[in-house]
């Protein structure tokens, strides 16, 4: 496989891959999985654990800031396991708070 900046340009054998680009730096990822991204389809970024808090108190007692501003670090966190790709399913009271966030 060719990566070329953030995309994966080329997928071939070695032998091939060398010969259409000499230049290339080879790294042996001979037993390991190269994984391009991982979609997370139903992640709740606004909410935190119902165990640090209930639901109903989250979306009926904490402001919509503290929501957005523990959703940054939720993103963070989701993007920081691998996760690139996350549709969120609601904004639990937020309104259009997801939007803002791209």
């Amino acid at each position: 496989m060719v990566v070329s900046g953030e995309k994966i340009a080329a997928i071939g054998t070695k032998a091939n891959l060398l010969k259409e680009y000499p230049s290339t730096t080879i790294i042996d990822l001979q037993g390991k999985t190269l994984m391009p991204s991982i979609i997370k389809g139903h992640p709740h970024l606004f909410l935190h654990p119902s165990n640090e808090t209930p639901w109903n108190d989250q979306v009926l007692k904490e402001s919509r800031s503290l929501h957005a501003a523990q959703t940054v670090k939720h993103a963070e966190a989701t993007l920081l396991s691998g996760v690139t790709t996350v549709r969120d399913l609601g904004t639990e009271g937020a309104e259009y708070g997801d939007v803002g966030l791209e």
